[in-house]
C-alpha cells in the first residue's frame, strides 16, 4: 500500500511539474505575440524566418505571395516547444503545415526551437504545400487575377496616398502588412512590411522579401516619387493587400491566450 501511495504521489508531482512547464511556456509565448513591438522585432532575427527562398510554383515561377503569407501566419500563430518530442509521422507534419496555412488557430510545433529549424528540416513538404496553395488560389478561387492589378507608375500624390495608408496599417493598426509589388505588365511580387517610419523626406519601409528571406531590408521612399525603384525589380508600386487574415489571426491569438 505504501508503494502504491508513493507511486501516486510521484506521478502527481511529475504531472504538476509538466503543467507548470506548459503554463510557463504558454505565458511566454503569449507575452511575445500579443506585444506588437516584440512580435515585430522578431522579424529581425533569422531564427524566426523561413530557411528557404521563394521557388517552385507554376512553370517554376515562384510562390512569393504564398511564401510571404506562410511566413506571416507562422510569425503570429506558430508555437514552438523544443522540450517536447518531435512528431515522427509525415501526416503529423502535414497537419501542422496545413494549420499554419489556414491561419485560424495557434499551432503547437513540438521538438523544434523556431521556424528556421522547422522549415530547414521540412522545406520540401512546405514547398509542396505552397505550390498547392498557389494552384488552389489560382484555379479554384481565381485570386491571381485580383492580385495582378494596379499600375507600376502613378502620380506622386497617389503613391504618397498608398504609403500613408501603409503607415496607418502597420504603425497605427499594428499589422504586419502583406504588400503586392505591381511591376510593368502582369508581373507582381510581394513584401512583408513590418515597420514604416517617417523621415524628413518621406518614409522608410522595413520589409522581408521572400527571394532573400533571412535578410530584412529598408527602402527609402521620398516625397514626390512616382514609383519605387528597388535594385532587383526595376520600377513598381507597392499596394497594401487589405484582407481579413491579420484580424483573424490576432483574434485567434487573443482567444488562445485568454483561455490558456
Amino acid at each position: 500500500m505504501t508503494k502504491i501511495i508513493m507511486i501516486g504521489i510521484s506521478l502527481f508531482l511529475i504531472n504538476t511539474s509538466l503543467q507548470g512547464e506548459e503554463f510557463s511556456a504558454r505565458r511566454q509565448f503569449c507575452k511575445s505575440k500579443l506585444n506588437f513591438k516584440t512580435l515585430n522585432s522578431s522579424l529581425l532575427n533569422k531564427e524566426n524566418l523561413l530557411s528557404f527562398e521563394n521557388e517552385g510554383g507554376l512553370f517554376n515561377g515562384g510562390v512569393c505571395w504564398w511564401h510571404s503569407r506562410f511566413q506571416r501566419n507562422a510569425l503570429y500563430l506558430a508555437y514552438f516547444r523544443p522540450d517536447l518530442p518531435a512528431p515522427t509521422k509525415t501526416s503529423e507534419i502535414k497537419k501542422i503545415i496545413r494549420k499554419i496555412i489556414q491561419g485560424r488557430v495557434v499551432t503547437k510545433i513540438p521538438g523544434f526551437q523556431n521556424l528556421q529549424q522547422f522549415s530547414t528540416k521540412y522545406s520540401k513538404l512546405i514547398q509542396r504545400k505552397l505550390n498547392q496553395w498557389q494552384l488552389r488560389d489560382g484555379f479554384v478561387f481565381q485570386k491571381w487575377i485580383a492580385g495582378l492589378s494596379g499600375k507600376s507608375k502613378a502620380s506622386s500624390d497617389y503613391v504618397l496616398h498608398l504609403i500613408d495608408r501603409l503607415y496607418q496599417n502597420v504603425e497605427i493598426e499594428k499589422n504586419i502588412a502583406y504588400t503586392m509589388l505591381q511591376m510593368s505588365g502582369i508581373v507582381a511580387h510581394a513584401w512583408l512590411v513590418f515597420k514604416v517610419s517617417k523621415t524628413l523626406e518621406g518614409y522608410n519601409l522595413y520589409f522581408i522579401d521572400s527571394n532573400y528571406p533571412d535578410t530584412p531590408f529598408i527602402y527609402q521612399y521620398k516625397n514626390g516619387d512616382k514609383f519605387f525603384d528597388f535594385k532587383w525589380y526595376g520600377n513598381f508600386i507597392p499596394y497594401l493587400k487589405e484582407t481579413k487574415e491579420p484580424v483573424r489571426m490576432k483574434n485567434a491569438l487573443a482567444q488562445y491566450c485568454q483561455t490558456n
